[in-house]
């Protein structure tokens, strides 16, 4: 997972010209022939080595819909390449190139290296740009270029490694000021960094040798080929079980169900070691009676069990207690109770020789107006401080309790840490709905902590990383000097594709990817197809049996009346 350096690409280019195609190729060594539109920007990455050195590819692929035209602005800055595709079969998104270069120049770094590709070589019977034009183009403006295939991999691997090569030149000639990460280039612990690394701004960006956004059945760990080594958490958020107040029977029964499945399915494919929920597990937890309570927990056990090789931790929501206002003992304590959680949790895990600490936050107890709850919890974060620095200086006098070496702890609150709104994080766009929701102003302790509470986890545990939920969006930044990742709700009542967030941990190093849940409206489909079939299999089956009954009746009368024929004859 080391790497020297980190270049951050982007591929841009007219709708339906192959961007994600040429990422999945690079990425994942196939092609996939029907391939839903980008909504937003998705995300790949690969590692590869130039001049000895191994050189982590952070690729964003961007949406090509003028609707998306503005977001995919705003990915231009930060990037030390980019890839400008066409498709040689459609002139129109030949002309169009202008548009995007002028875009480029504009938003971009000035000395970002831009690859001209020509796309879909292998139609050569319908093209309709000659490689002439393409090489003029290039020459032209001073983009290198290249026609590929992302059906039969020509010249894929040549154009993202060539682009990785100009950029790699520009550093050796001192044009990229590498210790700016704006220049979308960022040094790798190997080149005398610390080993902590982070992604350069994308909440679904820093993958190893996947495509960033996947449905269930394609989902892989970012580096799939040390599974094995690393540690795997597997991260959601916001489920938001459905109670007795606003619950639908069929919304329950629905929603549940699918929760269900996409849980277990990946839970049974992708194998995590750990699965952490971000709170708000229930809908209704902070108004109901103990004895719908019960019920919830039994139903969250129902349908997020896991087995002896997977730990599920819970992170408590304002959905399950209530807002600081509104929380009190007995509420606090059941929900403790019921999933073994405290103010203020810490789990290691040893798995794999790795020195792994978990921190697991209770927000809506870190209002720091001294009441009882906060006390408490500015009683053990002081305490868990102390905790960390015996086991960073080895000299912890009470060990029953500790094991392993000290790491930056991995942190896991509810709500995210301190920030004005979502638009400080406009990498990892989930849906049109999201950016719109994107713009509103944040609370402070209603939509996200405090500054003066966020300042104490960042100084008092100095984590290494932060997730978080509550937005029901994704959001990836970097505000308070630390990797923070929202992750959005699990939920098909909440957003319109929900997810999760794949990540892989070491002592010192992470990456991560995104996996998508299917649409819903095309999980709605399927089941009415299903019904379908099952109706005309059913009409079918009757039908058939009709036939087969009014043969037999007929061929059993035929056979009395001969038989009873031959009586009467005997008689005779």
């Amino acid at each position: 997972m080391a790497y020297a350096y980190l270049f951050k690409y982007i591929i841009i280019g007219d709708t339906g010209v192959g961007k994600s195609c040429l990422l999945l190729q690079f990425t994942d060594k196939r092609f996939q022939p029907v391939h839903d539109l980008t909504i937003g920007v998705e995300f790949g990455a690969r590692m590869i080595t130039i001049d000895g050195k191994q050189i982590k590819l952070q690729i964003w692929d961007t949406a090509g819909q003028e609707s998306f035209r503005s977001i995919t602005r705003s990915y231009y800055r930060g990037a030390a390449g980019a890839l400008l595709v066409y498709d040689i079969t459609r002139r129109d998104t030949f002309n169009h190139l202008a548009n995007w270069l002028k875009d480029c120049r504009e938003y971009a770094n000035s000395n970002m290296a831009i690859m001209l590709i020509g796309n879909k070589s292998d139609l050569e019977a319908r093209r309709e740009v000659k490689r002439e034009e393409g090489e003029a183009f290039a020459r032209e403006h001073g983009l290198i270029f290249m026609e590929t295939s992302a059906k039969t991999a020509a010249n894929v691997e040549e154009a993202f490694i060539g682009t990785a090569k100009e950029i790699y030149q520009k550093i050796q000639d001192g044009v990229f000021d590498i210790n700016n990460e704006a220049n979308g280039i960022k040094v790798g612990p190997n080149v005398n960094q610390s080993s902590s690394q982070k992604p350069l701004g994308s909440a679904g960006g820093s993958n190893t040798g996947a495509s960033g956004g996947c449905f269930l059945i394609v989902c892989k760990w970012p580096d799939k080929e040390n599974t094995d080594k690393l540690l795997n958490l597997m991260l959601i958020s916001d489920t938001h079980l459905l109670g007795s107040r606003n619950g639908h029977w069929f919304d329950k029964l629905r929603r549940e169900w699918q929760q269900h499945r996409s849980f277990q399915t990946a839970r049974y494919l992708l194998k995590p070691d750990y699965i952490v929920i971000m709170g708000d597990l229930t809908d209704e937890g902070k108004w109901c009676s103990d004895k719908e309570w019960k019920y919830y927990e039994k139903r969250v056990h129902e349908l997020f069990y896991t087995d002896e090789d997977t730990k599920l931790l819970i992170v408590v929501g304002n959905h399950d207690i209530g807002f600081h206002y509104d929380i009190n003992h007995k509420k606090l304590e059941r929900f403790n109770k019921s999933f073994n959680t405290k103010y203020i949790t810490l789990n290691q895990s040893t798995k794999k020789n790795l020195d792994i600490n978990f921190i697991l936050i209770n927000s809506m107890s870190l209002e720091n107006d001294g009441c009882t709850f906060c006390q408490k919890t500015q009683a053990e974060l002081k305490n868990m401080n102390n905790t960390l620095s015996c086991l960073k200086e080895q000299n912890c006098k009470n060990k029953n309790n500790l094991k392993g070496k000290y790491s930056k702890p991995i942190v896991f609150t509810h709500y995210p840490l301190y920030r004005d709104s979502d638009s400080i994080c406009p990498y990892d766009i989930d849906s049109e709905i999201a950016i719109i929701n994107k713009n509103p102003k944040f609370r402070a302790k209603y939509d996200c902590l405090s500054l003066e509470s966020t300042r104490q986890i960042v100084d008092l545990l100095q984590p290494r990383l932060v997730f978080n939920g509550h937005t029901h969006y994704s959001c990836f930044n970097d505000k308070h000097k630390v990797p923070e990742f929202t992750i959005p709700s699990f939920s098909w009542r909440n957003i319109k594709i929900p997810s999760m967030l794949l990540v892989q941990v070491d002592n010192n190093d992470y990456s991560q990817t995104k996996c998508f849940l299917p649409n819903e409206n095309h999980v709605i489909n399927l089941y009415i197809f299903m019904g379908i079939l099952f109706l005309v299999y059913i009409l079918l089956f009757f039908i058939y049996k009709c036939r087969y009954l009014s043969f037999y009746f007929k061929t059993r009368d035929r056979s009395s009346n001969y038989l009873l024929g031959n009586f009467f004859i005997k008689q005779q």
